[in-house]
């Protein structure tokens, strides 16, 4: 009797140890992440990325860029294209195009293409993992967060150095994975409201073709 009392009460008091540190972790994600984004909340945002896009494991191509974002608000611009979005409506143009698509995009939509739409995935109810990484030469913090719930995202995968997103990491729906890597980060910025609009004086010879 003894000894199933001493194997009962080990069992019990592993269990607690790892409940204890699994809300532990979750907590420390949750608090890493926090804090993260307070610093891209500070006025306008500007980043230099470079996001690619993987099958599997295998990468199916990566694209340079510059993304400016202020509130739901952004404008992103790469060499292949130029989008912008002033919180309803979406231009999309190709540099090898004469076209620019004009929609109303979803909210799925909106996180395949604004790497910082994780400001709003990471604060569903998740499960979030810590361990500690180094990244660019720097001490840094690994957050993976996995919704309880299906929803658009699989898993996300954020690296945090100095209280600032350096990496993310995107399983979507479909299973495909997206990486946005950010070379610089500018916070506190201020961006006219015309930033956000396609102008059609920059783009006289582009017809807008209206999918909403």
């Amino acid at each position: 009797m003894k000894q199933t009392f001493r194997t009962f009460a080990a069992v019990l008091m592993l269990m607690l140890s790892m409940v204890f540190s699994s809300n532990a972790c979750a907590q420390d994600g949750r608090a890493i992440l926090d804090k993260a984004a307070a610093s891209l909340k500070k006025g306008g945002v500007e980043v230099q990325f470079k996001a690619t896009t993987y099958k599997g494991l295998s990468p199916q191509g990566s694209s340079q860029g510059t993304l400016k974002y202020s509130g739901s608000k952004f404008a992103v611009s790469t060499s292949e294209a130029e989008v912008w979005f002033d919180g309803k409506s979406q231009w999309t143009i190709l540099k090898s195009s004469n076209e620019v698509n004009l929609t109303e995009p979803t909210a799925q939509e909106i996180q395949q293409i604004n790497p910082m739409s994780f400001v709003n995935l990471y604060r569903q109810k998740s499960k979030y993992t810590v361990k500690d990484v180094t990244y660019g030469g720097q001490a840094s913090k690994e957050v993976t967060v996995v919704p309880n719930k299906k929803t658009a995202f699989r898993q996300l995968i954020v690296i945090v150095s100095n209280n600032q997103v350096r990496n993310i990491r995107m399983l979507d729906a479909k299973g495909q994975w997206v990486q946005f890597k950010i070379n610089s980060l500018k916070t506190g910025q201020h961006f006219a409201a015309d930033v956000f609009k396609f102008d059609e004086k920059k783009f006289p010879q582009v017809e807008i073709i209206d999918l909403r």
